[in-house]
């Protein structure tokens, strides 16, 4: 799942100036093909692993031995999609219906990713970055979207369980998302139950570096 700050597909962007005038502040942050809010993307990204699963092994895939790859706002979405579907097959044990299960996947790598969205927006505001993080949630609920915030919750603490096992990868030189999301996010799921959690920090590594450099 590839990054992309998600402001390719948010609506509410066309709005922000508005709300954000209304604070006494101005701005226009730019996006391209405004489509969905966060649980509108995590829905399209159930719809594509959905697919993935029953189309594989047409491809010449193994089934068997898929992989779940997300970077920075990428890893953001597959991670709180996986809690989600954690969730769902909890609640309904008729798992065959939801498409695909966590445990379908060998692994689940996150790069660079974000994990705690409250965190996140005051962190980009801090550095300047226009506050849009908000406007991409229902309800400007950022801690529903935060999977860091949502293995807390008292309905995914047993249901964590279902992950597949966990690598995160993070470089200390990342300004744009603090390496400490990706450690406060391991911490977060060993305690609810994951088993098997890992963390890579890299000196001197960026943001993007273990992508395109």
């Amino acid at each position: 799942m590839a990054a992309g700050s998600w402001v390719p597909a948010a609506p509410a962007l066309k709005n922000a100036p508005r709300k954000e005038e209304e604070k006494g502040r101005s701005g226009r942050p730019g996006g391209n093909f405004p489509l969905a809010t966060i649980p509108g993307m995590l829905d399209d990204l159930d719809t594509a692993l959905k697919w993935v699963q029953s189309n594989v092994a047409s491809y010449g895939g193994d089934p068997s031995r898929m992989a779940l790859v997300g970077q920075s706002a990428g890893a953001h979405l597959c991670s709180a999609l996986l809690l989600r579907q954690c969730r769902r097959e909890e609640e309904d044990m008729e798992t065959a219906g939801l498409g695909w299960s966590p445990r379908d996947f060998q692994v689940f790598l996150g790069v660079s990713g974000v994990y705690d969205m409250p965190k996140e927006a005051k962190h980009m505001e801090s550095i300047g970055i226009f506050p849009f993080l908000p406007h991409l949630c229902a309800d400007g609920d950022m801690a529903a979207v935060s999977p860091t915030l949502m293995v807390q919750e008292p309905k995914l603490r047993h249901a964590a369980s279902r992950m597949p096992p966990v690598q995160l990868m993070h470089g200390k030189a990342d300004t744009s998302v603090p390496h400490e999301m990706s450690t406060a996010f391991a911490d977060a799921l060993l305690e609810a139950g994951v088993a098997d959690v890992e963390v890579e920090l890299f000196e001197n590594v960026t943001h993007s570096h273990p992508v395109v450099e």
